[in-house]
């Protein structure tokens, strides 16, 4: 294989001056054919493991080439055969050491072609290689790190580095500001005229500067230095921006959590604390920093985007452009025993479930349901008080304890954990619900539902949280029902009401709790609720819950005319027809369609 770079040039003259240019179409000839020529390798019936899954890296490495133009045709044509190559690799070769070149080559391009799609490849990676071993533990760890990077383009990431001055390098210092982190030795002089150039030029705009460097050094067989000798070269070199230490090089503990392995690295975060880049290419860093330059900070210290754009959606419940505003009415109303319901949408929802259950042949105790409109404060309840088996809907009793037991969260959450409690709720992983409740305890969880009014035995129970998911060990029934997972259509209602009203734990931590719910990074789950209201424009923030014949849903609903909350439980093998049909149904009626009998 070759490791080295081939160049071709040619010569013309110029003003009568002999001049030599690279000749780019004789070196795309050449690609193509040596790309070509590695393929075949792979076919080739006596090359060796070793020679072929030199070919792979060798492929894969160069698909990276294509992150720019991904999105082209030619591009994702590329990019199909590169995860051929990859399932290839993992396929025949499922022992292979080097396979990680292959993890990193394939998230780095699904990154840039889409990240949603990335993230999912990076999940599956990470249950793949869950062994204990030093390949799968390496694996796993530039997973992680990929995936910092990734959510931290979605939400704020603050980094604190040992510096070489004696103090910190924390980003949260420079909040508001744009900061440019770089990962290059010291010495290499070339970068660091270029990040000069850029500390002159954008410093004075509002960009900062961190360099992360070890003791590496530019001159091959040389010795490392050490913090000392590094500190007296920043000095002598007399850089104006900050210089952080990683004791392990450059290619130290900062580079292994964040996934990198390449340097010059250049990590840029805007105002907000977001990744916004993430390359390896001079131009492409300038281009970053000057399209974020085109950010300003508002009085409030939020920033937009210049020019203005129609305004982007936000959260319902905290007052702002998403959805409906919650009426003082409405953030004042309580749901208790002994709340009416409102006659028309009562007899409406009733007389709607009465159809769907004689439709998929439903006996009358196998349904449960709630609608609240959150803009008339009209409910309605059928069975409101039966206590069922919840499934994983008492997964969102696991996130409310967290908050109650972590408060300081609401305004200091980091980026990974964010992302796996919404990972609990949007799409019920097992064992992100099991790694925030053992640490808990099921008593802990259960005594703050309680506190809240959560479950009450005198009123056919609620909310129940007796087993830790997808975990043999402790079961705590309760006392009504006997499930180790219970809920109640009234209580289930009733907590994404306290939800909305901000009322549970604080505001700031019902407002992330709502975040989670939507976790728009995560992709919904296509069933139940979300399939019946499909193609109508809405935003769904919801828990839904299934094992053998139970199915449920529970969600807040907004969008253009309607802001509720709705819950149905089944226990039948037709409960997801009816969910979905449910779901639709009530949506019309929130929009004054009259229900059909």
């Amino acid at each position: 294989m070759m490791r080295g770079a081939v160049y071709f040039t040619r010569e013309f003259v110029e003003n009568g001056e002999k001049k030599v240019v690279r000749d780019s179409e004789r070196w795309r000839a050449w690609r193509d054919h040596y790309n070509h020529r590695v393929e075949e390798l792979l076919e080739a019936p006596d090359a060796s493991v070793n020679a072929k899954t030199g070919a792979l890296t060798y492929l894969l490495h160069n698909g990276t080439n294509w992150r720019p133009i991904i999105a082209t045709p030619e591009g994702q044509r590329v990019l199909a055969k590169m995860t051929a190559w990859f399932e290839r690799w993992e396929r025949d070769y499922p022992n292979s050491l080097s396979i990680i070149n292959g993890v990193r080559a394939m998230a780095e391009v699904l990154d840039a072609a889409d990240p949603a799609r990335c993230q999912r490849f990076l999940y599956d990676v990470r249950a793949r290689y869950s062994a204990d071993t030093r390949r799968d533990r390496d694996i796993r760890a530039v997973v992680e790190g990929r995936l910092k990077l990734l959510l931290g383009q979605a939400y704020p990431v603050w980094i604190r580095l040992a510096a070489l001055d004696g103090r910190f390098a924390d980003t949260q210092e420079y909040r508001g500001k744009i900061v440019l982190i770089s990962l290059f030795p010291l010495d290499w002089t070339s970068q660091a005229e270029f990040l000069r150039g850029l500390h002159e030029k954008y410093h004075p705009l509002g960009l900062e500067n961190i360099q992360i460097t070890g003791g590496d050094v530019m001159v091959a067989g040389a010795p490392q230095r050490t913090a000392l000798e590094t500190a007296l070269l920043a000095d002598e070199k007399n850089y104006p921006w900050r210089i952080a230490w990683d004791r392990k090089g450059t290619f130290g503990e900062f580079a292994r959590t964040m996934g990198i392995n390449t340097y010059p690295t250049w990590l840029l975060l805007s105002r907000d604390g977001r990744f916004v880049a993430q390359t390896s290419s001079a131009r492409e860093i300038t281009a970053a920093i000057e399209r974020e330059l085109l950010v300003k900070e508002e009085p409030a210290g939020k920033a937009v985007r210049e020019p203005a754009a129609v305004a982007l959606a936000s959260d319902p419940g905290a007052g702002n452009a998403r959805g409906p505003v919650m009426s003082e009415s409405a953030k004042n109303f309580t749901l208790d025993f002994a709340t009416p319901v409102d006659p028309a949408l009562q007899a409406s929802v009733a007389s709607l479930d009465a159809r769907l259950r004689t439709k998929y042949g439903m006996a009358g105790n196998e349904t449960a349901v709630g609608v609240l409109d959150l803009r008339t404060l009209r409910l309605a309840l059928v069975r409101p008080d039966a206590i069922v088996y919840a499934a994983s809907v008492p997964k969102i009793g696991i996130l409310l304890a967290w908050f109650q037991s972590h408060p300081e969260a609401a305004t200091s959450l980091d980026p990974a954990t964010r992302h796996e409690l919404g990972l609990m709720i949007k799409v019920s992983d097992n064992e992100m619900a099991t790694k925030f409740s053992v640490p808990l305890g099921i008593p802990r969880i259960q005594e703050v539902l309680n506190a809240y009014g959560f479950y009450d035995a005198a009123h056919g129970g609620g909310l129940w949280f007796g087993k830790h998911y997808g975990k043999v060990g402790e079961r705590i029934v309760d006392p009504v029902g006997g499930h180790s997972h219970g809920a109640t259509a009234r209580q289930l209602v009733r907590y994404y009401l306290l939800l909305e009203q901000g009322k549970l734990v604080s505001p700031e931590a019902s407002r992330l709790m709502r975040e989670i719910f939507r976790s728009p990074d995560i992709p919904h789950l296509e069933d139940r609720f979300v399939k019946g209201l499909a193609g109508r424009g809405l935003e769904i923030r919801r828990k839904s819950g299934w094992w053998e014949t139970w199915s449920h849903d529970t969600a807040v609903v907004t969008g253009p005319g309607r802001h509720y909350i709705v819950v149905a439980m089944t226990h039948h093998a037709k409960g997801t027809d009816y969910l979905e049909e449910f779901a639709a149904a009530v949506d019309d009626a929130m929009m004054g369609v009259p229900v059909r009998e």
